[in-house]
């Protein structure tokens, strides 16, 4: 661990070279953009896009939300017209959102 006037002496060197804005080589490097998650998204829906909707379910967001965490657009998780299900949610008896069509969700209105 660091002691106290160490870390005193790191922040004031960290302040004093101008790093609280930018640190070096910053307007070097570009920007990663990570693509394993948007892939498996993709991969997912094109082998079984009721896939999509349990992933979507087990962690309580909707497709447009993990597309925009993959980095992707929205409608390339797009739902409709896939196997007959539908983004319109429902909500399942422990109040999570489910999409009508998905295994295991009544699709009586």
């Amino acid at each position: 661990m660091i002691e106290a006037q160490s870390a005193k002496r790191l922040w004031l060197n960290w302040n004093r070279r101008g790093w609280r804005t930018v640190e070096p080589l910053d307007e070097h490097i570009s920007f990663e953009v990570p693509r394993l998650f948007a892939n498996a998204l993709c991969m997912m829906k094109n082998l079984e896009p009721s896939w999509i909707v349990d992933l979507c379910d087990e962690i309580g967001l909707f497709p447009t939300d993990v597309a925009r965490y993959a980095g992707i657009e929205p409608f390339e998780l797009s739902l409709e017209g896939a196997a007959g299900l539908s983004s319109e949610p429902t909500r399942n008896a422990y109040g999570w959102f489910r999409f009508k069509g998905a295994p295991g969700v009544n699709t009586i209105s």
